[in-house]
């Protein structure tokens, strides 16, 4: 009788499954057999079969899922490896397929990381994609065989990101697909491959016959680091000088097509500005840092230079008061090109500096520009402006005269890399390094957390220089350290971090989470938000091999000591 119940009762659970036999369908023959098994006393063994899968599918059944859920990742040997190669040696040209020492070595580190890869976090292969069909081909196959994969594009990262973390890694460098494909000069768009650089983008725009008082008409606002191509800046949701009038990447990306982990190509959205199409994969891919895809094209928006510009340079006696101009300005509305500060330190690297003219005072320093249609409306901003910062204190105010006087006054903001490196030269010797910080707080919290931070850093032993994008209240406070100072850098760093959460804000702005700062980002965002990061990656690539252990951890066996430093 309990045999006959439970085949009555569970019978239900069996008419739906699909059979895998090569036996013609159409028979109750797998039914029979499993009634047969119960007869033969075979019903406890699939009973227990039965709830020991129900419950070890329970993890997969939750909507997020934590460290303890994970399965135990499996990537391809040597053995996989090889036979990946020898398949993608049959789908792309073998010449874009590589070991040579250097290219192996220029896709492990761009000397930009504090953080050096091991010798273990090297690529086993670099292949060179020239097309989103190729790339296409190229993760079927690495799907198909397991093998860790890691999506490069311009290389200006400044978060490890393309540290490859496993045995038997290949790096896919997008570089080469860099056409601008179409500009929409009526609908301010431009449809572009994802190996575009920004400021190539720029100079295309440039050359086109449409021009305004000698300048391109058209542009792309997000001016990042140099160099930084489409791919790289959405995987970042980067922003840059720019930030402050055009936003970050996210809100200047209409489209992404990319290509997921197994092969199959997405395109996110169609060309219009604005969509309620489903669910906002665009939004999605900006910012997942090549975890969940490798875009390889994308629409974004272009906006219309104005034709008037000028810069204002504005100094106060503290953080404070130079903040609260800040804040003044968007509270009366203004929309300004950029708001940048450099703080006092930053200031003596500018007056050592043979790159700039002017000498100035050391005190925090705002330098911004401000455009509009015409002079009338450039000089009622001027004002403006003006009138607010003397409101807040300000201790002295300047404006360009002239294009010239233009780009002398913000020289000290554009070229403020090398002025700080070099500045730290003179200061630490050749020997010296730097780490560039990105945290970002709300304008109310910004004087607080670079006062504080500051402090942390002085503590420490340290010095410091600051660049801000003010105006976005995202900070890259520079550390310079000498090697044997390394452990304490990485702690002063952590510090600032958890610092900014305290602040209500984020430990980065717009260099992405990448290695070093994994641990830190349930701290800010919580652990169920990791976890629902978790589900989102591994429903997309459940074989987690687009660029494994960045941004969250997919390994319960991941061996992390919390440094940037940590062997994985």
């Amino acid at each position: 009788m309990f045999t006959r119940n439970i085949i009555k009762g569970k019978v239900h659970l069996f008419r739906n499954v699909r059979s895998y036999s090569t036996k013609p369908s159409g028979s109750s023959s797998t039914l029979k057999y499993i009634a047969g098994g119960f007869l033969l006393g075979s019903g406890a063994t699939l009973i227990y079969s039965y709830t020991s899968n129900l419950k070890s599918s329970n993890s997969t059944n939750k909507s997020t899922i934590s460290v303890s859920d994970l399965p135990k990742l499996v990537y391809g040997d040597e053995k996989q490896l090889q036979l990946a190669i020898e398949e993608l040696k049959t789908k792309i040209n073998p010449l874009n397929i590589t070991q040579h020492p250097d290219t192996i070595l220029s896709h492990s580190d761009n000397g930009c990381n504090p953080i050096k890869p091991l010798d273990s976090q090297k690529p086993r292969y670099v292949v060179f994609a020239e097309s989103t069909e190729e790339v296409s081909e190229i993760l079927k196959v690495m799907h198909k065989y397991k093998i860790p994969t890691i999506p490069y594009g311009g290389g200006t990262s400044l978060e490890q990101h393309f540290f490859t973390t496993r045995d038997n890694s290949v790096v896919l460098n997008t570089s080469r697909m860099n056409k601008v494909l179409k500009i929409n000069e009526d609908d301010l768009d431009a449809s572009v491959q994802c190996g575009v650089t920004w400021n190539q983008l720029n100079d295309t725009l440039a050359e086109l016959p449409l021009t305004v008082s000698g300048g391109s008409c058209l542009k792309f606002g997000c001016d990042c680091g140099l160099n930084a191509n489409m791919s790289g800046m959405i995987a970042t949701n980067a922003s840059g000088i720019g930030a402050q009038k055009h936003g970050s990447m996210v809100q200047n990306v209409i489209s992404i097509t990319a290509v997921l982990a197994d092969g199959t190509i997405v395109k996110t959205r169609q060309r219009p500005r604005k969509s309620s199409a489903g669910y906002n994969l665009t939004g999605l891919f900006s910012g997942s840092e090549g975890t969940l895809g490798v875009v390889t094209e994308c629409i974004v928006k272009l906006t219309v230079v104005d034709p008037i510009e000028t810069v204002c340079v504005v100094q106060f006696d503290d953080l404070y008061k130079a903040s609260g101009a800040v804040s003044k300005f968007a509270q009366k509305g203004l929309v300004l090109d950029a708001i940048e500060m450099l703080d006092p330190n930053m200031m003596k690297a500018v007056n050592f500096s043979s790159q700039v003219n002017q000498t100035f005072d050391i005190k925090p320093t705002l330098f911004m520009k401000l455009s509009g249609i015409n002079n009338v409306v450039v000089d009622e901003m001027v004002k403006e402006v003006k009138k607010i910062s003397e409101e807040q204190g300000s201790s002295s105010f300047k404006f360009a005269k002239d294009k010239e006087e233009e780009l002398e006054l913000f020289a000290a903001r554009k070229n403020a890399l090398w002025i700080m490196l070099d500045y730290g030269y003179e200061l630490f010797g050749e020997d010296v390094k730097l780490w560039i910080t990105d945290a970002a707080v709300p304008l109310s919290k910004a004087a607080e957390y670079l006062k504080r931070s500051n402090e942390i850093v002085e503590k420490a032993g340290l010095t410091s220089v600051t660049v801000a994008h003010l105006g976005a209240g995202n900070f890259h406070i520079d550390l310079y350290y000498l090697p044997h100072q390394l452990p304490v850098c990485e702690k002063v760093v952590k510090d600032m971090c958890k610092l900014s959460i305290e602040l209500e804000g984020t430990i980065t702005g717009e260099h992405g989470i990448g290695l070093g700062k994994k641990e830190l980002l349930p701290l800010e965002i919580g652990d169920a938000s990791v976890d629902l990061m978790r589900k989102i990656k591994l429903s997309l690539d459940p074989n987690a091999i687009l660029n494994p252990d960045k941004v969250i951890k997919i390994d319960p066996e991941e061996k992390f000591n919390g440094t940037w430093s940590g062997k994985y």
